[in-house]
């Protein structure tokens, strides 16, 4: 999918992209090769920051944040809108 949000990692060469199809893509700065991949919105990504404590919040227009660990490649929480 086209590219909808950049992250950048504090404290390693990574970036962070995410796409229309609600993908989380972690990229290695220097080789620009997919290191990991998160699935789990189903809408278009709106913003991506990550901590230094390797944590990646990803909001969606799915109407949720999700938190992900880099470190073990998993989603810790999703937060979800309430109407």
């Amino acid at each position: 999918g086209n590219l909808c949000a950049l992250g950048i990692s504090p404290i390693d060469n990574k970036i962070i992209t995410g796409n229309k199809a609600g993908e989380v893509f972690v990229w290695d700065f220097n080789s620009l090769k997919s290191l990991q991949t998160f699935k789990g919105h189903t809408g278009e990504i709106t913003a991506l920051k990550v901590t230094k404590k390797q944590y990646l919040a990803s909001s969606s227009m799915d109407c949720t944040i999700k938190i992900w660990s880099l470190n073990s490649n998993t989603l810790i929480h999703s937060f979800e809108s309430h109407q």
